[in-house]
């Protein structure tokens, strides 16, 4: 009987011990979550004036650099810049403030007409534009991974390729 005890004891011991580091991983979590966040908008802070630059000096050479670190492992990428979809999104970003700061409100949010009439506030704004400028890459992209599985170039004309 003294064994049975000991052993319930023991038991709510550990259960209440489990209970309160449930209650406190939460918040370690969030705590760590926002030290990854933190850490991440820093290195955007650094990186980004690096990236813009190499973009902006030499944009070939800053496509070369972005395929060779896809190449490598996801933990090694990116080392030296932001990685191309933090990039746009901050890009996009930085001209979007640029432009209500000397512009004022955009005029595509007061018009109702065409895609206008889909966006009635700035983040659906930045959304669209986002969307927008993502879509360039991706499209080349597809162009790209097609002409390769058909030995082709990307570039070249359909309508004199057979000439």
């Amino acid at each position: 009987m003294e064994f049975v005890g000991r052993d319930r004891s023991v038991y709510t011991a550990c259960s209440a011990r489990q209970r309160g580091r449930s209650r406190t991983m939460p918040f370690l979590h969030v705590a760590r979550s926002l030290d990854d966040l933190l850490y991440e908008i820093m290195t955007w802070l650094v990186f980004y004036p690096v990236t813009l630059w190499r973009s902006i000096r030499h944009p070939l050479r800053t496509m070369d650099y972005a395929r060779g670190e896809l190449g490598k492992e996801p933990g090694t990428q990116f080392g030296e810049t932001l990685r191309p979809p933090i990039f746009l999104l901050v890009t996009v970003m930085l001209a979007y403030a640029v432009e209500l700061a000397a512009v004022g409100e955009s005029a595509i949010v007061n018009s109702d007409t065409g895609v206008a009439n889909l966006i009635d506030d700035d983040q659906s704004v930045m959304i669209f534009r986002i969307v927008a400028f993502a879509l360039f890459p991706a499209v080349r992209a597809a162009r790209s991974t097609a002409a390769a599985a058909y030995g082709t170039r990307p570039g070249i004309d359909r309508f004199h390729a057979g000439t």
